[in-house]
């Protein structure tokens, strides 16, 4: 049985007579951030043609944004063109994904297809991800004091914390020293 080679599959991509490459490479994004992708479809054949571009910006239970462009393309030319969308809230990191269909607008076949992934992180997570709910706190200098309260994270003195099992226990910067014990 032949099997194609990864070499084999990333060569009859690239020169595929009907082409898609988005334009942008980066997929890590923080939520409720508007995000602009472009991209170009490469119409290599001997005709002219017309083209449906679908795209589906979607997480695992939703579709976030979709669209539809119909392009019309002379053979050998390229067409330039863009879609936006926002990023969702998120409390902790997610996945979401874009899926862009590519079709032949006169007989709807699907030419082409690619899913391309990103990464939408909280713009907050230590304020939102309560991981852990008892947090104790030993502090010489106040100095990581400050900068939990400005985070609005909760926590307990070590020295007035009543549960023996804190969830995390966080050493203040310049607080440890050859008295600590």
């Amino acid at each position: 049985v032949l099997r194609e080679a990864p070499l084999y599959r990333k060569i009859k991509k690239a020169l595929a007579p009907i082409a898609f490459f988005m334009r942008e490479h980066n997929q890590t994004f923080y939520e409720k951030t508007k995000i602009e992708r472009s991209y170009v479809l490469f119409n290599d054949t001997p005709k002219d043609k017309d083209f449906t571009i679908t795209y589906e910006i979607r997480d695992t239970d939703r579709v976030i944004k979709k669209g539809e462009e119909n392009v019309h393309i002379q053979a050998g030319y390229s067409y330039k063109g863009l879609f936006n969308f926002t990023t969702p809230p998120v409390n902790r990191r997610k996945k979401i994904s874009t899926i862009i269909k590519i079709y032949d607008k006169n007989n709807n076949e699907l030419l082409f297809t690619e899913e391309f992934p990103y990464n939408i992180f909280s713009k907050n997570p230590i304020a939102t991800n309560r991981q852990y709910s008892k947090i104790a706190l030993y502090d010489k200098t106040g100095k990581t004091a400050k900068v939990l309260d400005l985070l609005s994270i909760p926590y307990a003195d070590l020295k007035h914390f009543n549960d023996t099992h804190p969830d995390l226990l966080i050493i203040g910067k310049d607080s440890l020293d050859s008295k600590l014990s």
